[in-house]
């Protein structure tokens, strides 16, 4: 099992990402969606994976919904960084993590460019159902 580690700036939220695969493995994904355009964002998520997120001040933190709001986007409000997407769909609590906020040290590999605008709301959970991961906010 592989650990990547990272946090936002300020280390408000705590991040731990457990993956069987090797970090070169995993898929980068380059969102142009205005969202993720504006915010600078690649994306990254393994369904074999886990991520804990470990929050020491629940106030310092926000949610923002965009678009169709089948998920929410989790920031540090003490730093302003953009932690993920969470989804809760089925009983299924999914996470999509911004690999930005991992430790630089974890040698992932190059991101591919994406694009979700065309996409149903129907369409974009059915997808996150199969590549986001399972999660945990401690």
């Amino acid at each position: 099992m592989h650990i990547l580690k990272g946090a936002c700036h300020c280390g408000n939220i705590k991040l731990e990402f457990n993956t069987p695969n090797s970090p070169q493995a995993l898929w980068l994904r380059k969102c142009s969606c205005s969202f993720c355009h504006k915010q600078g964002n690649i994306n990254v998520a393994d369904p074999e994976g886990f991520l804990i997120i470990k929050i020491e001040n629940k106030e310092n933190t926000f949610y923002y919904q965009m678009g169709h709001k089948t998920s929410d986007r989790l920031f540090c409000g003490a730093c302003g960084v953009y932690i993920g997407g969470l989804m809760t769909h089925e009983g299924k609590s999914l996470c999509v993590l911004n690999a930005n906020t991992l430790d630089p040290d974890n040698n992932l590999s190059t991101p591919t460019k994406i694009n979700v605008s065309a996409q149903t709301p129907e369409e974009r959970i059915s997808g996150r159902m199969r590549r986001w991961m399972p999660f945990e906010i401690d």
